[in-house]
């Protein structure tokens, strides 16, 4: 929803006009920059932005991205505050999901900042070229300008393409980069952490997009079931939202949409939004998808992570679980691997696993935000719709195969004499997680019978912590 509030602060500047229809090709002349227009006025992107018609408010998010504003020009005086909608001379949306398409937004700057023509017969535009004279536009500027890349999310021949190399550097202009990426981290002095909606925004969301007239205590009650259950992802409760008010029986009854999403979740997952409407042309699943070849392309054993942990709890995922020493090794300077941690052959085939390819991995991970450290707790997190999909999007062969994996993971941590109760108590949700998973998992006899040899233990293990 970040998008959103973002256009909101565009929507309110009275110096936003009509997007220019920049189309056509074309070029420079005699391989000279055009004379610069001063006093260019305007709003540029590429495709017209319709407001979200399910738009909801989220107060504090707005609040941050301007305050981060305000902090990367020191704040503003009293005045400039009542006037911070009105404060950008002009504002440029850059599409940042391809590098071609940032170049081609690029290029199409360039033409309207530089009053470039189409001519027939001239060779286009160069982007080096493009790019030098976009940049020193805006290095004379002393009116305040808004550039956004808006998802900046993919990368290009497997690493995160340059992005700040199409950045412009000036005190004048604030830039806003839109990514699930946490490389872009590493290239902004702020950051403004979108995480999900709190319940009452999602509850608010759920009945813009579902159209649901009625809303007495019984309706209120099942949607907050239902957005607890989508874990306030504001996709998710979007798309679940349409899909009930393009059903005349879930309509007509809402109490039919938990079910019913239990038995297709993948499915209901995959639907794709309506471009027009939530301004966001993937589904839920095609997203995460384009994130996991991007994992499994930079380390397949921190993809191979990734799908095990989908047979664990989402929360509270510690490195101890893993049976990794956190502790400062004895040996010095030296890296010495830890001991062979025999489920690592589900991850690492063939590779001795250790604390250092374990934190490699949850790195990959982090970067793409499919796991977050939480320091209060000391661990990884992941949200339960991720942690949903991992299980989901896998072959039954291969659903069988990593329950008895994860299973044999929470079998040595239970099997470590050395633990204390507190650990102890931290695997509960981790073993009852996987034994969930388990049982409705594997169906050959032999799975069978090599998971019940570690359950029974797993059961006494539950048993001697009161359990």
């Amino acid at each position: 929803m970040v998008k959103a509030d973002i256009e909101e602060l565009v929507e309110n500047n009275q110096a936003v006009k009509e997007t220019r229809d920049t189309g056509i090709n074309m070029v420079k002349e005699d391989q000279e920059f055009a004379a610069a227009r001063t006093n260019f006025v305007e709003y540029y992107s590429h495709a017209s932005l319709y407001p979200v018609q399910t738009y909801i408010q989220r107060p504090e998010l707005h609040d941050r991205i301007r305050e981060q504003l305000r902090n990367i020009t020191g704040g503003y005086g009293e005045h400039s505050k009542k006037r911070y909608r009105k404060e950008y001379k002009a504002t440029f949306w850059i599409e940042a999901g391809r590098k071609a398409s940032i170049e081609r937004d690029v290029i199409n700057i360039y033409k309207l900042l530089f009053n470039v023509r189409a001519s027939t017969g001239q060779e286009t535009i160069a982007i080096d070229d493009a790019v030098v004279a976009f940049k020193s536009w805006f290095s004379s500027r002393v009116d305040r300008c808004l550039v956004v890349f808006d998802r900046a999310d993919e990368e290009d021949d497997g690493d995160f393409f340059d992005l700040p190399h199409y950045m412009p550097e000036s005190p004048a202009v604030h830039i806003i980069i839109t990514t699930r990426s946490r490389t872009a981290k590493d290239i902004t002095m702020l950051e403004v952490n979108v995480r999900e909606m709190d319940e009452q925004q999602a509850v608010d969301l759920f009945y813009k997009s579902s159209r649901l007239v009625k809303r007495d205590n019984e309706t209120e009650k099942e949607v907050e079931r239902i957005v607890k259950e989508l874990g306030c992802l504001a996709l998710a409760v979007n798309l679940a939202g349409t899909y009930v008010s393009r059903t005349p029986r879930l309509h007509s009854d809402i109490k039919g949409y938990l079910p019913e999403y239990g038995r297709r979740r993948q499915e209901l997952f995959g639907r794709k939004p309506e471009k027009l409407v939530h301004q966001y042309g993937q589904s839920v699943l095609t997203t995460w998808e384009t994130s996991f070849r991007a994992v499994d392309h930079k380390s397949s054993g921190a993809a191979k992570l990734l799908t095990m942990m989908a047979f664990l709890n989402f929360d509270d995922i510690y490195m101890e679980l893993f049976g990794a020493n956190v502790e400062p090794q004895e040996a010095g300077p030296l890296e010495r691997p830890n001991r062979h941690l025999s489920w690592g052959a589900t991850v690492s085939p063939g590779k001795e696993m250790d604390i250092y390819k374990l934190e490699k991995y949850f790195e990959v991970l982090e970067m793409y935000s499919f796991v977050e450290w939480k320091g209060d707790q000391n661990s990884y997190s992941m949200h339960k719709l991720v942690h949903a999909w991992g299980y989901d999007r896998l072959q039954e062969e291969e659903q069988e195969s990593l329950s008895l994996g994860a299973l044999q993971l929470v079998h040595e941590a239970a099997s470590n004499r050395n633990a204390e109760l507190h650990d102890k108590l931290r695997l509960v949700p981790h073993l009852i997680a996987n034994f969930n998973i388990v049982v409705k998992s594997i169906s050959r006899l032999e799975s069978v019978k090599q998971a019940l040899d570690k359950l029974t233990i797993l059961g006494l293990f539950m048993s001697n912590i009161g359990r």
